[in-house]
């Protein structure tokens, strides 16, 4: 799909990972979903690690059942959640594994944009990691790349990830 220029809206999903003081269940985060391609709001952004039990990537695949098509979906990488800890892992082997394990839970074969989530200049600066990023967004596993900046770096202005984000092939930036 596309990319809209008409809605310029999207629906974040870390609030329905837990993480703010309220639990959704699946039917409250599925009347979402339904409510949002009633209403023709078509971008959705979630991540490798909003949710644990389940994941947020989880439910909208399920959510999204028989109406991928009318949705833009964006989702990130680097990050790892073990026992309830998030922790950073941008590992190359980690990355394919997290990239297949996001497939899997959207349920869906490609990926419209797919976020660096969060990671430092050191992990950033990964010729290889981008390669085998590059290759898939060749294939069509992958839609466009996109950067969603730390906090701390754009504090700090510490502009280094959005001067090589272009080298990278990465065409949308985002700060967190």
């Amino acid at each position: 799909m596309k990319i809209s220029s008409i809605n310029k809206m999207w629906l974040g999903t870390d609030l329905y990972s837990g993480n703010f003081g309220k639990e959704y269940t699946y039917k409250d985060f599925k009347s979402i979903i339904d409510y949002c391609a009633d209403i023709g709001l078509e971008k959705i952004d979630t991540a490798e690690c909003y949710g644990i039990n389940p994941p947020v990537e989880k439910m909208l695949g399920r959510a999204l059942a028989g109406k991928r098509d009318k949705f833009i979906i964006a989702t990130k990488f680097g990050h790892h959640i073990k026992d309830g800890q998030k922790s950073e892992n941008f590992n190359l082997n980690f990355i394919e594994k997290q990239l297949e394990n996001s497939l899997r839970n959207l349920r869906t074969d490609f990926i419209d944009i797919y976020y660096f989530h969060s990671g430092g200049n050191k992990e950033f600066n990964n010729d290889e990691l981008w390669e085998f990023l590059n290759r898939k967004k060749d294939s069509g596993i992958i839609g466009s790349l996109g950067l969603s900046l730390k906090h701390s770096l754009v504090s700090n202005k510490d502009y280094f990830q959005i001067n090589k984000a272009k080298y990278y092939g990465i065409t949308i930036v985002q700060t967190v």
